[in-house]
C-alpha cells in the first residue's frame, strides 16, 4: 500500500519534495502514515473519484511524465487498508498544490 502511495507522488511530482511522515498515536493504538507531496494536486471536488473503481482523473495523464495506470491503484489500497481496520484518505489545496495521502 505505502509503495503504491508513494509511486503516485514520484509519478505526479516532476519538481519539489515528497515527505514520508509516519507516528504512533498512544491514546488511541494507532499508526498514523502520510505522503505528502508537491506535486501536480487535485481539486477539491475530485478527491473522492481517487478511491472508487477506475477513478483516474481526466487531466492526470496529461499533467504527469508517467501517464500510465487505469485507475485501480487506490481502490485497492482503499480495500487493504479497510480490511486491515484503518483509514485512507486524500487532500490537496487544488491542482498545482501537492497532495497528502
Amino acid at each position: 500500500m505505502l509503495i503504491n502511495l508513494l509511486k503516485n507522488a514520484l509519478k505526479f511530482t516532476r519538481q519539489g519534495k515528497i515527505i514520508i511522515e509516519a507516528s504512533y498515536i498512544l491514546s488511541m493504538r494507532q499508526l498514523l502514515v502520510k505522503i505528502i507531496d508537491t506535486g501536480v494536486g487535485i481539486e477539491e471536488s475530485e478527491v473522492e473519484k481517487l478511491f472508487k473503481p477506475y477513478g483516474k482523473l481526466k487531466n492526470s495523464a496529461t499533467q504527469s511524465h508517467n501517464p500510465e495506470g487505469i485507475g485501480l491503484g487506490l481502490q485497492i489500497c482503499k480495500k487493504l487498508v479497510h480490511h486491515n481496520g484503518g483509514k485512507i484518505s486524500a487532500k490537496s489545496a487544488g491542482k498545482n498544490a501537492g497532495s497528502t495521502f
